[in-house]
């Protein structure tokens, strides 16, 4: 079972993946370019989220996704993971307050460990390391399984090649 942090410091069981409000309230794309498919386990520090590359895509060139696509996928987990410990989805929160929007505002130590991602599961996980009501620095990894010509599997093995690493500076809109 999941754990998720609550205000007091003390664990919940995380909500079951359905439980999660859908994906289109957690990122700020729509349509194909809401790139994952479901949360699959988060806490105040990090989330794990599951996605499917499949053809055509948004982000191909000549039908081909090339690797650096893989941080888009990593920035809506950072989104997603900021839209569920946001202030707005805790306690005593009032209804409808919106938590601030992010933008990510650059990359460092990313590593791309192939040229080309191949249609099939992805495993995106991120790491909230430091952040303050401006920032929020977040580690990343995405995972991803090739094709073997046997029926696709579901999920993204943890054994699954890494595809991508680095670390992305999300910055916070200013309170109004």
């Amino acid at each position: 079972m999941n754990a998720a942090a609550v205000p007091d410091g003390s664990a919940q069981a995380a909500p079951a993946a359905s439980a999660h409000p859908p994906l289109a309230e957690l990122v700020p794309h729509a349509g194909p370019m809401c790139l994952l498919e479901r949360v699959l386990e988060w806490d105040e520090s990090r989330i794990c989220c599951l996605a499917t590359v499949a053809e055509p895509h948004p982000l191909a060139i000549d039908g081909r996704l090339p690797a650096a696509a893989l941080i888009e996928y990593a920035a809506q987990a950072m989104a997603a993971h900021g839209r569920l410990v946001a202030p707005s989805r805790q306690n005593g929160a009032r209804h409808g307050e919106r938590p601030p929007q992010g933008m990510l505002a650059g990359v460092r130590a990313t590593e791309l460990h192939c040229r080309w991602v191949e249609p099939g599961p992805l495993e995106i996980r991120v790491e909230r390391i430091v952040g303050d009501p401006a920032n929020v620095l977040y580690g990343f990894s995405v995972r991803g399984s090739q094709r073997t010509g046997s029926a696709p599997e579901e999920e993204a093995p943890a054994e699954s090649p890494v595809l991508a690493t680095g670390r992305a500076l999300v910055a916070l809109e200013r309170p109004r």
